[in-house]
C-alpha cells in the first residue's frame, strides 16, 4: 500500500470506526487534521540509529530503575517542551535513575508542510523499534511526554504488553489544531483521549487551569507537574539597563541601526515561539509608547517582519543574549490563549518583570493581579498601565525576582516522579 493509499485508509477509519467514538464526524473533517500531518513528504533516515541500537543494548538499569520517556520534540528543536524534557532527565539522573528519551530522530522523519521547522516521526515501522524498546530493555516507568506518532505508538505497543504508563498534557492542543486547521476542538479531543489519557495510569498537567480543563473533557487521574528555571543560564544582568539607554553593550551592539533607534524605554518584550497561535498580533497591534521587542524564531518570523517594521526582532538568541534582553527590558507581555502554562510567564518574573495576560486559565495561575502582572481583555490598556505601576512603585522588580526563586527544576522533577506509574501493577 503507498503513502497516499495509506493517509486516506487511515482517515476512513478514524471517520467510521465506532471504536473511536467520533463516527459523527465527516470524512472532510478527519481530513482537515490528517492532511500533510500523515504523508510522508520529504522523509529523512534515521540519524541516530546507532544510539537506539546502544540504548537496548545498555545493561545499567540505574540505582532506581529505568524511565522510559516518549516524545515528539525532536532534540534539536527549541522548545519549552524540549526544555522540561532535558531539565528533568538531568535531575531524575542526579536521583539515580537511568532515563531513555525516545525521540523522533531514531525514526525516519518528514517536516510539517505548514511548520517546516517541526519534524515528526513517520508512523510506518514506529511500533517494530518501540517494541523491542520495551521488551529488551522492560523500563520500570513509562511516560508519554506528548501526543503525537511516537507518544500515540508508544502507547499501543504498552498497551500490548499490559504496560501501565503515565501521559502528558502540556499545551491546549485542541484549541491549537482548531485555530491552525479549522477542525472542532471536540473531536481532537475525542482522539487525545482514544489514543493517549484515557488508559494512561496518571496523566500530569502544568496548572490547576489545565488540570480542571482535562477534568471537564473527561480525562480523569491527573496531577500537577510544574516547571522550573534554569537561573545558571537565566541571570539578570544589572548593566544591562544602563546599556539599553546607552545603546551599547555586546548584546545591543549585534542589532541595527533601524533596530537602535527604536529601542526607547519603555521597553515590553515577548519571548517565545514567532506562530501562529501565539497570537503576537495582539501585542504588535498595541499603541503603546517605547518598544516591542519580540525574542525568538519561528515559521512567522519574516512575514511578521514585513508587517511590523517599527517592532525590533531578534530571532533566535543565546541564553546570554536573552537574559540581557529581559534585564533591559520593563514590561512582559505574554499575549497567547492556548498554552497551559507557558514557561515564559515563569521565566521573566526571574527578572523581575511584571506580566501582562489575557485573563485565562493558565496565566492566571501564576500571575497575581497588580502584584506581579496585569490580568485583563485589554493588553493594549494593561501595558501602560504595568509600566505606571512601575514608575508609581506598585511593581517591585526584586520582590518579583526573589518569589520567582521558589521556581527550580529539583521541585518540578519531584512532582514529575510523583506522577510516575510502576509498568507492573
Amino acid at each position: 500500500m503507498d503513502a497516499r493509499m495509506f493517509r486516506y485508509l487511515l482517515v476512513f477509519l478514524i471517520s467510521v470506526s465506532p471504536l473511536t467514538g467520533m463516527a459523527q464526524y465527516s470524512l472532510r473533517e478527519c481530513a482537515k487534521l490528517f492532511k500533510g500531518i500523515i504523508r510522508p513528504s520529504d522523509p529523512v533516515s534515521s540519524i541516530y540509529e546507532d544510539d537506539f541500537n546502544k540504548l537496548i543494548s545498555n545493561p545499567d538499569r540505574g540505582q532506581k530503575g529505568v524511565i522510559a520517556i516518549f516524545t515528539d520534540t525532536t532534540i534539536n528543536y527549541t522548545s519549552g517542551v524540549t526544555n522540561a524534557q532535558m531539565h528533568t532527565k538531568k535531575e531524575l539522573e542526579k536521583k539515580g535513575y537511568r532515563v531513555d528519551i525516545i525521540h523522533p530522530h531514531f525514526f525516519k522523519t518528514a517536516k510539517l508542510p505548514f511548520y517546516s521547522q517541526i519534524e515528526f516521526a513517520i508512523r510506518p515501522g514506529q511500533s517494530k523499534k518501540i517494541g523491542q524498546y520495551l521488551d529488551e530493555v522492560n523500563p520500570d516507568y513509562i511516560h508519554i511526554l506528548t501526543e503525537g506518532p511516537v507518544g500515540i505508538a508508544a502507547t499501543f505497543e504498552s498497551r500490548k504488553r499490559k504496560m501501565r504508563y503515565s501521559s502528558s498534557f502540556l499545551t491546549l492542543f485542541p484549541e491549537v489544531i482548531q485555530k491552525l486547521l479549522g477542525v472542532r476542538r471536540d473531536m481532537v479531543w475525542k482522539i487525545l483521549k482514544t489514543f493517549v489519557h484515557d488508559h494512561s495510569a496518571s496523566v500530569l498537567t502544568l496548572s490547576k487551569a489545565a488540570q480542571q480543563k482535562l477534568n471537564d473533557n473527561g480525562i480523569k487521574n491527573t496531577k500537577i507537574w510544574g516547571r522550573g528555571i534554569d537561573f545558571e543560564k537565566l541571570k539578570y544582568n544589572p548593566n544591562a539597563r544602563n546599556e539599553i539607554r546607552n545603546k551599547r553593550g555586546p548584546v545591543f551592539d549585534k542589532l541595527s541601526d533601524h533596530a537602535l533607534r527604536l529601542l526607547n524605554p519603555p521597553v515590553y518584550v515577548y519571548l517565545g515561539r514567532i506562530s501562529k497561535e501565539k497570537g503576537l498580533e495582539n501585542f504588535l497591534n498595541a499603541k503603546v509608547d517605547g518598544a516591542k521587542l519580540v525574542i525568538g524564531d519561528g515559521p512567522l518570523l519574516e512575514t511578521l517582519k514585513k508587517e511590523y517594521p517599527r517592532a525590533i526582532f531578534t530571532g533566535e538568541v543565546s541564553h546570554k543574549e536573552i537574559s540581557d534582553f529581559l534585564s533591559a527590558s520593563d514590561v512582559f507581555v505574554f499575549p497567547s490563549k492556548h498554552d497551559v502554562l507557558g514557561t515564559v510567564i515563569i521565566e521573566a518574573q526571574a527578572f523581575g518583570l511584571p506580566v501582562v495576560a489575557y485573563n485565562l486559565n493558565g496565566p492566571k495561575d501564576f500571575i497575581e493581579h497588580e502584584v506581579n502582572g496585569l490580568l485583563g481583555p485589554n493588553l493594549e490598556k494593561n501595558m501602560k498601565l504595568a509600566y505606571k505601576y512601575i514608575q508609581d512603585g506598585v511593581f517591585n522588580r526584586d520582590e518579583i525576582m526573589q518569589a520567582s526563586r521558589a521556581y527550580t527544576w529539583e521541585r518540578a522533577t519531584e512532582m514529575f516522579i510523583n506522577g510516575l506509574v510502576s509498568t507492573r501493577p
